[in-house]
């Protein structure tokens, strides 16, 4: 079975978010499982689409891009630092083919250690759960 991980972002979080792929990549190398990666976005344009799937595909791992309509968070509360595609997280029951589970990661992290414990830990009949 797959890690499956999402993540948001738009052509400004391209940098961070394949650092942060390439620390997951490196803390999970002896993981039992292959990870999947699925993107989230509206914007990003075809070479950063490119440019993460080939490093995706050079780490080992599955890259899925899918694209949200950009109008369904069209009147959503956005800052300088809160962009639209941070609400893209709560459409992942909704974007993400029927997987068992899947983990969202921010694409401004940096993985010190195997998440794969974390991932496949009982979520104790709960739909979901999370970590500050």
């Amino acid at each position: 079975m797959a890690m499956n991980i999402v993540i948001t972002v738009d052509d400004n979080y391209i940098r961070p978010a394949l650092i942060m792929l390439e620390s997951l990549f490196e803390q999970n190398r002896t993981a039992h499982s292959a990870i999947h990666i699925y993107l989230l976005h509206s914007n990003v344009c075809d070479d950063n689409l490119k440019r993460l799937a080939a490093h995706v595909g050079r780490l080992g791992g599955e890259f899925t891009d899918l694209r949200v309509p950009a109008e369904l968070f069209e009147g959503a509360t956005v800052t300088k630092y809160f962009t639209k595609e941070m609400y893209y997280r709560l459409l992942i029951p909704q974007m993400l083919p029927k997987e068992e589970r899947a983990l969202y990661l921010d694409p401004d992290i940096i993985i010190f250690r195997s998440i794969e414990d974390f991932y496949n830990s009982d979520f104790e009949g709960s739909m979901m759960i999370a970590v500050p």
